[in-house]
């Protein structure tokens, strides 16, 4: 669902970016890639363990960010996070 604000910057050329999806995204593909490799080694190991830690950390950020605009204790999946990135214009 989007809004008024977002629909117009969008418009004027802004990308958005539904951070929940993005990290669902990641969180899939790392679980499809994981079922790809039966007997793991120890380098595949720690490749996966790296990549469940970066997830993490993202959604830690993404909790940090909620926390600041005072959401404490709230799931991810409860809120519509999205990114809206345009170009600076003021310079």
């Amino acid at each position: 669902m989007t809004d008024k604000y977002e629909t117009i910057e969008t418009l004027k050329g802004a990308k958005v970016l539904d951070i929940n999806e993005w990290i669902r995204k990641q969180e899939d593909d790392l679980f499809h890639f994981k079922q790809q490799f039966d007997a793991q080694t120890a380098t595949d190991a720690k490749f996966f363990k790296c990549k469940e830690l970066e997830i993490r950390a993202q959604k830690d950020m993404v909790r940090s960010w909620l926390d600041h605009l005072e959401e404490n204790g709230i799931a991810l999946h409860q809120h519509n996070i999205r990114l809206l990135v345009s170009k600076n214009t003021e310079s």
